[in-house]
């Protein structure tokens, strides 16, 4: 199996590192009563127990990322024609079926990734925010940029993929 095929599990991997040493971080430096929810101009307006916002954001990382995969394994067993891929019948004869539902587990898995990156930087930022007093939230543009590439390219790449056939190419 070439590298370009296990990008994502690569990235999922990567994902789970960074959510795993965010939520296991101390964050004893913080007030008990940390402030969890931000208006648009940053200001908080919603807060939660210290240790409850760890277990929920953590609960939270694991639930989206372990749906992301399961939405993607799950796509095997739909009737082909509920899966709207071009070039359908091409990537869906028995000879290259794998390789099409490969390709979808991989993005799935790079978008699990991405996921985990995205709350593990939220997290990050929310203890930052409260660090201070006043807790205000206002995350660097690093915090979305970087999951946003990765589902990005995860999607040109399955575009590039599916787009053509070896006999179009």
């Amino acid at each position: 199996m070439k590298i370009s095929n296990r990008l994502g599990i690569l990235v999922l991997i990567a994902g789970v590192v960074m959510a795993t040493w965010a939520i296991s971080r101390s964050i004893d430096h913080v007030p008990l009563r940390l402030a969890t929810h931000f208006d648009a101009g940053g200001k908080a307006d919603g807060w939660m127990d210290r240790d409850r916002f760890r277990i929920s954001m953590g609960a939270a990382m694991a639930a989206l990322s372990l749906f992301l995969i399961l939405v993607t394994l799950l796509i095997r067993h739909l009737p082909d024609r509920f899966i709207n891929l071009p070039n359908r019948q091409f990537w869906f004869s028995p000879q290259r079926r794998d390789e099409a539902f490969a390709a979808i587990l991989d993005f799935g898995m790079a978008a699990a990734g991405a996921t985990l990156w995205l709350f593990s930087m939220l997290y990050r930022e929310v203890i930052r925010a409260n660090e201070t007093p006043g807790a205000l939230f206002s995350p660097s543009w690093q915090v979305m940029t970087l999951s946003m590439l990765i589902i990005g390219v995860g999607l040109i790449r399955l575009w590039m993929k599916f787009a053509s056939t070896p006999a179009s190419r």
